[in-house]
């Protein structure tokens, strides 16, 4: 365990409490000395209390924001290098970032006899088949996709309204409060379940889920019921 990285990792901002328990969980299995971390998905999630998916997404977070990078063996992380000493800046901070590469310091070798020979080496990470990543840098994605959250003060607009009239022209009479219900829903949902990459294609799907002549079949109960009698009302059996 390396302590400075624990102590890193605990003062870093996250999106979410789960990529910071992960990050947390991966500075406790850091090798100060050979700057190897590789601990296993399985065991991130038991330490994290997640589940692997949620460990693949905090993973994913956490290269973005800058304080990791992860090699990857068939399909699969394998080892992870933490940048420590990083100020990242993030949308959380503001602060400005100034990367400092980490340095394994030489370590002496040790002869059987216990005495100490002139010999030096430093231990580095072996990195095959892949372009080494500078410390402190955020890895390059092409155009990565990032969903976002619903605003809180979102309202229909002339998009969304096409789009109804397209698809399910019947709504049309009750649309605003059905755009109410759908804001309302999706602004109270928590963590990821909340967070879309197309709120349009959202949109469609939530009207398609709606149930056809919900508004005729409510006028229709209306109409039977208005200007009769209350006895007349409570007698009638063709209900």
């Amino acid at each position: 365990m390396s302590f400075e990285a624990a102590a890193w990792a605990i003062k870093r901002r996250t999106r979410t409490p789960t990529a910071k328990l992960v990050l947390i969980a991966l500075a406790d299995c850091h090798n100060s000395d050979t700057g190897q971390c590789d601990p296993g998905n399985a065991y991130l999630a038991d330490v994290a209390q997640c589940t692997k998916r949620s460990v693949i997404n905090a993973i994913e977070e956490l290269e973005e924001l800058g304080y990791l990078s992860a090699e990857k063996s068939n399909g699969r992380r394998t080892n992870y290098d933490l940048f420590l000493h990083v100020n990242r800046c993030n949308e959380f901070t503001g602060e400005k970032s100034s990367p400092v590469k980490m340095k394994h310091e030489p370590v002496k070798s040790v002869h059987p006899t216990g005495e100490n020979d002139n010999t030096s080496f430093s231990i580095e990470p072996v990195r095959t088949n892949k372009k080494p990543v500078e410390r402190g840098t955020v890895p390059n994605r092409a155009n990565p996709k990032r969903g976002t959250r619903l605003p809180g003060n979102w309202v229909l607009t002339d998009k969304f309204r096409t789009e109804a009239q397209r698809l399910r022209p019947d709504l049309i009479p009750r649309i605003h409060d059905i755009a109410e219900s759908f804001r309302d829903y999706w602004i109270s949902q928590p963590g990821q379940r909340g967070v879309k990459l197309d709120w349009l294609a959202t949109w469609r799907n939530w009207l398609k889920r709606e149930r056809y002549l919900a508004h005729q079949s409510q006028a229709a109960g209306q109409q039977r019921t208005r200007d009769r009698p209350i006895g007349e009302i409570l007698t009638d059996t063709s209900w």
